[in-house]
């Protein structure tokens, strides 16, 4: 997963309290969620 090919447009990133980041790819019809700790 090479995130400097996408831009903050095709990004959501949501933290939550637990503090991990949720980066959801909008450019995909099927949201494709991949959970990093941050």
């Amino acid at each position: 997963m090479v995130l400097r090919e996408l831009t903050v447009n095709e990004l959501h990133i949501v933290q939550n309290n637990d503090g991990v980041v949720q980066i959801i790819s909008a450019a995909k019809e099927s949201l494709d969620e991949h959970e990093v700790q941050g």
